[in-house]
């Protein structure tokens, strides 16, 4: 994955300046979601910036077009419910808010395997018409609080049934405690502060309601994702986290990170 974003950020060094014409035309020009876009497109990547942000900045386009030229092969086409075109709080299109909020946080961004998932998920907001303007900018900040590690986590709680992994699960019928290392202490955060985010969801020992009080009462088998975690899963591409990535999340929490306490 990060050999694929390098190969991009590579492929984007020459698509600022005089050259924005061809990162505009390859898949996504005026003619196919709106000249709003592509005026947008080349006024943010015309700004002063550094060499490397503006890299940033047409990888993450990149990414999104190859998401948009994916869905139009398979017969789809781009939301007609004003997105592209109808003024939003009386100003511009919110299509136009929400891709240059995403090339921006994309320009910030210093774990550079997140860039591909602002991106995707521009991409799919532009064909999903039950994404409201709200929600996609709620989204976008959402995303953009979280660190890569956290969307591990979320691909390994979507995808461990299906992929056939196991995480371990706290006994409900004793109160011992457990101990574990610094590093599973905040992968357990991490996961803690999705919860708290209402992306993620476990329930507590009555399995009459759901959450988790600390990091102690957290069982990582029984998190699931919940409705906004589903949608954040799906908006953004996370299905398409590698392998390697979903199997080191699961090891985080494998059965040998958790040893029971003596005392």
């Amino acid at each position: 994955m990060l050999n694929d974003l390098m190969v991009r950020l590579k492929g984007a060094a020459p698509l600022y300046g005089g050259a924005i014409g061809n990162l505009i035309t390859q898949g996504i020009d005026g003619g196919l979601l709106g000249s709003g876009i592509a005026t947008l497109l080349s006024d943010v990547l015309s700004r002063p910036n550094s060499s490397f942000e503006h890299q940033k900045m047409a990888a993450c386009y990149l990414y999104a077009m190859e998401i948009i030229n994916e869905r139009f092969a398979l017969g789809e086409r781009p939301r007609k419910d004003g997105f592209f075109d109808k003024p939003y709080n009386d100003f511009r299109p919110v299509a136009c808010d929400i891709l240059e909020g995403t090339l921006l946080k994309a320009k910030d961004q210093y774990e550079l395997k997140k860039i591909q998932y602002f991106g995707y998920g521009f991409a799919n907001t532009a064909f999903n018409e039950d994404i409201s303007a709200a929600q996609a900018l709620h989204f976008l900040t959402l995303i953009d609080r979280l660190t890569y590690h956290h969307i591990m986590i979320i691909g390994v709680v979507a995808k461990k049934k299906a992929a056939g992994l196991r995480l371990w699960e706290r006994p409900l019928s004793e109160e011992a405690e457990f101990e574990y290392s610094g590093d599973t202490s905040v992968h357990l955060q991490q996961a803690y502060e999705l919860i708290g985010m209402g992306i993620l969801i476990m329930p507590f020992e009555d399995n009459d309601t759901l959450g988790a009080n600390d990091l102690d009462s957290i069982s990582p088998e029984l998190m699931t994702l919940t409705r906004l975690g589903e949608t954040i899963y799906r908006m953004f591409g996370m299905d398409r986290l590698p392998d390697i990535d979903i199997n080191e999340a699961a090891s985080w929490f494998a059965d040998d990170k958790f040893r029971k306490n003596s005392v």
